[in-house]
């Protein structure tokens, strides 16, 4: 049994971390608890009771704890490893697994993960992966994290009103404010004129097609600065849920680098272009779908 003892991040990056779990899980019949995911559980279909078990049963599968029980779970896993690991508890059937800032850990060549089917793993970090069990189970991934149905029905009616707006092609920006202004000493934090002028040059990039954009953003945004010059735009509802899958629904999407986007890509298999450089002139070759973390 593995269990998750810490929040890495939000919503994209703990998507992330769950998702290789699930991989693995499900290729060496495993189960996963994941209380660090106790914010975002009921956004999907499959995360309800935060509990995946393989080979898959009705009951793990139709469960449900309440969202008090999912946070005083957290709470205690979370303690309990802090006070495993601060006294040293060690024993054959229990291990902890801890990793520093971007230290990762393959979950592919990791025996202890792999052979955990009678040991308690208790893991704290953030990059732990497993790319080609990812691929490999990525249908079912997908399916674990459709989104529930009171999600899904107001992401399809926003996407239904879009059959209104005259385009060819339907692009996703992301503008990531917020912890953008520290993340990385602020190198990502882009202002309105800079996300404008990479609006244009994808604008050239079609130049004989219809192009209209989205605007996500977790800060509010003066969409009339974006209408200009050709420009059509509009904004996203504004929820981070929402606003996710409806980028996966793009023909194509771009952004700083963000786990955000590249989940936004994995799961609608839509073209990502990460915005790494201003002055980078692109092309359509740079983007790509993201298969792998």
């Amino acid at each position: 049994m593995i269990v998750v003892c810490n929040k890495p991040g939000q919503l994209g990056n703990r998507l992330i971390v769950f998702a290789s779990l699930i991989a693995i899980a499900k290729e060496y019949s495993l189960t996963i608890i994941n209380p660090s995911f106790d914010e975002y559980a009921d956004y999907f279909e499959g995360s309800q009771n935060l509990i995946v078990k393989y080979p898959r049963t009705e009951s793990i599968a139709r469960g449900k704890f309440g969202k008090t029980f999912r946070r005083l779970l957290f709470n205690f896993s979370y303690y309990a490893f802090a006070v495993i690991i601060r006294i040293g508890v060690k024993g054959r059937f229990l291990k902890t697994i801890a990793l520093e800032g971007e230290e990762e850990l393959d979950i592919e060549e990791s025996y202890i993960l792999m052979k955990s089917q009678k040991k308690l793993v208790l893991l704290n970090g953030w990059k732990f992966r497993g790319n080609n069990l990812l691929k490999k189970n990525k249908s079912e991934i997908i399916k674990y994290f459709t989104p529930e149905k009171f999600y899904s029905q107001r992401i399809d009616a926003y996407v239904q009103k879009l059959e209104k707006v005259d385009y060819s092609i339907l692009v996703g920006i992301h503008i990531r404010r917020g912890d953008y202004f520290t993340f990385e000493n602020g190198i990502y934090y882009y202002s309105d004129n800079q996300y404008l002028d990479q609006m244009k040059r994808i604008q050239h990039l079609f130049k004989n097609e219809k192009i209209h954009f989205i605007l996500f953003s977790n800060e509010s945004l003066n969409l009339d600065f974006f209408n200009k010059e050709d420009i059509s735009a509009q904004l996203g509802p504004g929820f981070e849920l929402d606003d996710m899958y409806i980028l996966s629904k793009c023909h194509f999407i771009a952004g700083p680098p963000s786990t955000y986007t590249m989940w936004a890509s994995f799961y609608g298999e839509k073209p990502l272009y990460m915005i790494k450089n201003l002055d980078n002139l692109f092309e359509l070759k740079d983007f790509r779908i993201i298969d792998e973390f």
